[in-house]
């Protein structure tokens, strides 16, 4: 289930949380008391993985509904302090936030795959496909459960996803990269590994 909604996980954890509040009786309260600890501990790994600063998901939005949630259902006052931390340093100067802080490997993908296919290999483009290869994530993301090898979408914290990952994979094979590359070996494997069983890809 978590591999499905994916990006929506952090909010779907602290809002269950929060509604557990209500005054519930028999299975379903012993269901949440065994169940709230793994939600925390679900939303301490995205910490982890998003690092001190990080929000979740990279996301002012989404860092909001966890925020509002755990407020509301008076728990976990260090994760609440760390969506505030993130609050503010994520705000832009005139006072608004973005829906998400960067999508910086998303960008870079784009542009040197477009650079590359024009024929430009200069040494920004060079500079920039050795970043590309810098962006791999090496471990297992535990928020979803996709192995190692992918890229996500920004750094230090965006989630490996299907369509960064594949765009780095463009950018490589474009560069001259061939599937022996030891980084694009683990790409392509990231891949086949979250192939649905129909043939398609989510992101």
């Amino acid at each position: 289930l978590r591999r499905k909604l994916t990006f929506a996980m952090p909010t779907a954890m602290a809002w269950g949380v929060m509604c557990q509040q209500q005054n519930i009786s028999g299975i379903r309260q012993w269901l949440n008391r065994i169940s709230e600890p793994r939600a925390f501990k679900y939303l301490e790994d995205i910490i982890q993985f998003e690092g001190p600063l990080g929000g979740f998901v990279e996301s002012p939005m989404m860092c909001a509904n966890v925020c509002i949630a755990l407020t509301v259902a008076n728990k976990r006052r260090d994760i609440v302090e760390h969506c505030v931390r993130y609050f503010r340093n994520s705000v832009h100067a005139d006072g608004a936030w973005p829906v998400t802080r960067d999508l910086e490997v998303d960008a870079t993908n784009f542009i040197t795959a477009g650079m590359l296919i024009s024929g430009v290999y200069d040494d920004n483009v060079k500079q920039a496909v050795n970043w590309v290869r810098g962006a791999q994530r090496i471990g297992k993301f535990a928020g979803t459960g996709a192995p190692t090898g992918g890229w996500g979408w920004g750094l230090p914290s965006g989630w490996p996803n299907s369509g960064n990952t594949g765009d780095a994979l463009k950018v490589l094979g474009l560069a001259g990269a061939s599937n022996t590359d030891l980084q694009v070996e683990r790409g392509i494997r990231w891949l086949q590994k979250q192939q649905n069983y129909d043939g398609s890809w989510s992101c």
